[in-house]
Order: structure tokens, then sequence, then C-alpha cells
């Protein structure tokens, strides 16, 4: 039975959450707004869903597994976060291309950037939070 979560166990659980937050707005920014009708990627929703799944269960039921598996794991789950931040610039990169020339923009698609800023930054912080968790041994502490 498992005592109290640690360290990197809570950076996990942020993670997740931070995970979940970037794959709402990434959402919203796809469908209202100036890239409403451009589409989804869906790599880049379903793999942090995935990724904000399988930390929540290596969260709550943390002895399901073995330390050594649990690790593997969360390398794992780094790199399917780290991935979907790649789709997630791919996704977006004919926007941010489009802003670099110096012509006259609509504001909307100004807003449309702003919310790819802070998505994006999401995705790279619940990135961080996995691959920081990767270097933890364990998620909790083991009663003795």
């Amino acid at each position: 039975m498992t005592k109290k979560v640690n360290v990197f166990g809570k950076i996990l659980c942020i993670a997740a959450v931070l995970a979940l937050v970037g794959v709402v707005v990434y959402i919203v920014n796809s469908s209202v707004g100036y890239l409403a009708g451009t589409g989804m990627n869906t790599l880049t929703v379903l793999l942090p869903l995935i990724v904000s799944a399988c930390s929540l269960v290596l969260m709550f039921v943390p002895n399901i597994i073995n330390d050594t598996i649990t690790g593997i794991i969360t390398f794992l789950l780094s790199v399917g976060m780290g991935y979907a931040v790649v789709t997630f610039v791919v996704a977006r990169i004919d926007l941010i291309a489009d802003l670099l020339n110096p012509v006259n923009h609509p504001a909307n698609e100004y807003t449309a950037f702003t919310w790819t800023c802070v998505g994006l930054v999401l995705y790279v912080l619940a990135f961080l939070g996995t691959l920081i968790a990767t270097m933890g041994t364990r998620l909790a502490k083991k009663k003795k």
C-alpha cells in the first residue's frame, strides 16, 4: 500500500492536468475564430489524452506495476507528450509563418496566434513535467 505521493508523482499529476487544459485550448482554437474549419490533427488531441489517462492511473494506483516498469512507462509518456508538442507546432506552422509577413492581418488572426501560444506553452510544460517525473524511481512512498 502507498503512504503518500512524492514530488515526482505530484509533478506527473500537474503535467496531466496541464495536458488536459492544453487539449481544450487546442480544440477551442481549432474550432472557432480565425482557424475554424481548418481541421484538427488527431495525434495532437489523442496523445495528451492518453498521457493524462495513463498518468492519472499511475498516480492513483501506483502499486499496479513495479518501479522499473513505472519508469519505462513515464519515459514513454514523455516521448508521447514530446511528439504531441511537435504535431502541435506542425499544425500551426502556417499561422505562425503568415504572421511573419509584414502586412496587415485581421485582429482575429492575432487572437488565434495568442491562443496558439498559450496552448503550446501548456503542451511544453506538460512535456517537461512528464520528463521530470521520469527521473524519479517511484511515484509514491510505500508503507514499511
